[in-house]
Protein backbone atom coordinates (compact mmCIF):
# COMPACT_ATOMS: atom_id res chain seq x y z
CA UNK A 1 0.00 0.00 0.00
CA UNK A 2 1.04 3.21 -0.48
CA UNK A 3 1.74 5.56 2.36
CA UNK A 4 3.46 8.71 0.73
CA UNK A 5 4.18 10.49 -2.34
CA UNK A 6 6.46 13.13 -2.84
CA UNK A 7 6.53 15.09 -6.24
CA UNK A 8 9.01 17.90 -7.17
CA UNK A 9 10.27 19.35 -10.50
CA UNK A 10 13.13 16.74 -10.39
CA UNK A 11 11.98 13.42 -8.61
CA UNK A 12 9.00 11.56 -7.61
CA UNK A 13 8.88 9.32 -4.62
CA UNK A 14 6.65 7.24 -3.71
CA UNK A 15 6.67 5.25 -0.35
CA UNK A 16 5.53 1.67 0.37
CA UNK A 17 6.69 -0.22 3.98
CA UNK A 18 9.45 -2.65 2.41
CA UNK A 19 10.76 -0.41 -0.64
CA UNK A 20 10.43 2.74 -2.47
CA UNK A 21 9.82 3.55 -6.43
CA UNK A 22 11.49 6.49 -7.92
CA UNK A 23 11.91 8.39 -10.83
CA UNK A 24 13.93 11.34 -12.54
CA UNK A 25 11.67 14.27 -14.14
CA UNK A 26 12.58 14.20 -17.91
CA UNK A 27 15.24 16.56 -18.84
CA UNK A 28 17.34 16.27 -15.74
CA UNK A 29 20.19 14.40 -14.52
CA UNK A 30 20.36 11.90 -11.42
CA UNK A 31 23.41 14.28 -9.83
CA UNK A 32 23.97 14.88 -6.04
CA UNK A 33 21.01 17.80 -5.91
CA UNK A 34 18.36 15.33 -7.01
CA UNK A 35 20.35 12.33 -4.83
CA UNK A 36 19.60 14.24 -1.56
CA UNK A 37 16.48 15.53 -2.50
CA UNK A 38 15.54 11.75 -2.74
CA UNK A 39 17.75 10.88 0.38
CA UNK A 40 16.16 13.59 3.01
CA UNK A 41 12.59 11.59 1.68
CA UNK A 42 13.88 8.27 2.29
CA UNK A 43 15.47 9.44 5.79
CA UNK A 44 11.70 10.54 7.18
CA UNK A 45 10.00 7.41 6.17
CA UNK A 46 13.13 5.09 6.38
CA UNK A 47 14.97 6.68 9.38
CA UNK A 48 16.46 2.78 10.92
CA UNK A 49 14.39 0.33 9.15
CA UNK A 50 16.05 -1.27 6.31
CA UNK A 51 14.33 -0.81 2.75
CA UNK A 52 15.15 -1.74 -1.20
CA UNK A 53 14.89 1.25 -3.63
CA UNK A 54 13.13 1.01 -6.96
CA UNK A 55 14.56 3.41 -9.77
CA UNK A 56 12.20 3.09 -12.29
CA UNK A 57 13.30 4.69 -15.76
CA UNK A 58 10.25 6.23 -17.53
CA UNK A 59 13.08 7.84 -20.09
CA UNK A 60 16.75 8.27 -20.76
CA UNK A 61 18.64 8.63 -17.72
CA UNK A 62 21.94 10.77 -17.40
CA UNK A 63 23.70 9.45 -14.32
CA UNK A 64 26.12 10.99 -12.13
CA UNK A 65 27.97 7.75 -10.89
CA UNK A 66 29.46 9.86 -7.99
CA UNK A 67 25.31 9.56 -6.28
CA UNK A 68 27.12 5.52 -5.33
CA UNK A 69 29.86 7.38 -3.37
CA UNK A 70 27.76 9.41 -0.65
CA UNK A 71 26.26 6.63 0.60
CA UNK A 72 25.04 7.87 3.68
CA UNK A 73 21.86 5.05 4.27
CA UNK A 74 23.03 1.85 6.13
CA UNK A 75 19.92 0.80 6.01
CA UNK A 76 19.50 0.68 2.41
CA UNK A 77 19.42 -2.94 1.23
CA UNK A 78 18.87 -3.22 -2.41
CA UNK A 79 18.61 -1.61 -5.62
CA UNK A 80 16.43 -2.03 -8.54
CA UNK A 81 16.41 -0.79 -11.88
CA UNK A 82 13.37 -0.77 -13.86
CA UNK A 83 13.93 -0.19 -17.79
CA UNK A 84 12.87 -1.78 -20.89
CA UNK A 85 15.72 0.28 -23.09
CA UNK A 86 18.84 -2.17 -23.98
CA UNK A 87 21.11 0.90 -23.18
CA UNK A 88 19.60 1.06 -19.43
CA UNK A 89 20.66 -2.07 -18.78
CA UNK A 90 24.09 -1.94 -20.19
CA UNK A 91 24.47 1.34 -17.91
CA UNK A 92 23.08 -0.91 -14.83
CA UNK A 93 25.98 -3.32 -14.80
CA UNK A 94 27.82 -0.82 -14.52
CA UNK A 95 26.21 0.67 -11.50
CA UNK A 96 26.06 -2.57 -10.02
CA UNK A 97 29.46 -2.75 -9.11
CA UNK A 98 29.49 0.59 -7.61
CA UNK A 99 26.49 -0.59 -5.29
CA UNK A 100 27.17 -3.19 -2.61
CA UNK A 101 24.14 -5.02 -1.43
CA UNK A 102 21.63 -6.80 -3.61
CA UNK A 103 20.96 -5.43 -7.10
CA UNK A 104 19.10 -6.16 -10.01
CA UNK A 105 17.54 -5.02 -13.37
CA UNK A 106 14.05 -5.76 -14.37
CA UNK A 107 12.12 -4.41 -17.70
CA UNK A 108 8.62 -4.71 -15.77
CA UNK A 109 8.14 -2.50 -12.59
CA UNK A 110 5.84 -5.65 -10.87
CA UNK A 111 8.51 -7.88 -11.15
CA UNK A 112 10.95 -5.39 -9.18
CA UNK A 113 7.89 -5.05 -6.70
CA UNK A 114 7.88 -8.90 -6.10
CA UNK A 115 11.67 -8.64 -5.97
CA UNK A 116 11.59 -6.06 -3.20
CA UNK A 117 8.92 -7.68 -1.11
CA UNK A 118 11.20 -10.94 -0.86
CA UNK A 119 13.43 -8.91 1.10
CA UNK A 120 12.52 -9.92 4.61
CA UNK A 121 13.85 -8.13 7.86
CA UNK A 122 14.72 -8.94 11.00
Amino acid sequence: MLLKEYVSNNSKISIFEKYAIFSVAKGRKLDQTVANEIRTALKIHYPRSPFVIIREELHELEVDFSVYKKRAMRNLKGLAIVSSNEAVRKRAIEEQSLFDDSFAFFTSIDDAKSWADTFVFI
